[in-house]
């Protein structure tokens, strides 16, 4: 599994999606990985689109950080309690 950071993931088109899986986390954060083992084809988009790829750790340092941050900020915008985010964990 390949992470990356990217603010606006828009360029995955229908042929990519039939190559590969994305998943996008809170942070800006995506998993990247093939949907099949025939070929590499999430390293092959990663390269093709020029985008930064990030370790496991380095992601869910992101993730950890934009969930302190958005649980930090419900105060501010008067939500309730039950609207906060649990801690995600990568794998």
């Amino acid at each position: 599994m390949t992470y990356i950071l990217e603010e606006k993931l828009n360029m995955v088109s229908r042929a990519d999606a039939y190559r590969i899986n994305v998943v996008g986390y809170i942070g800006d954060i995506y998993s990247i990985t093939n949907k099949c083992s025939c070929s590499d084809h999430a390293s092959e988009w990663i390269a093709k689109h020029s985008l930064t790829t990030k370790t496991t750790s380095q992601a869910q340092t992101i993730v950890d950080n934009a969930i302190s941050t958005y649980n930090n900020n419900l105060p501010l915008i008067g939500s309730r309690n039950d609207d906060s985010l649990e801690s995600i964990t990568l794998e």
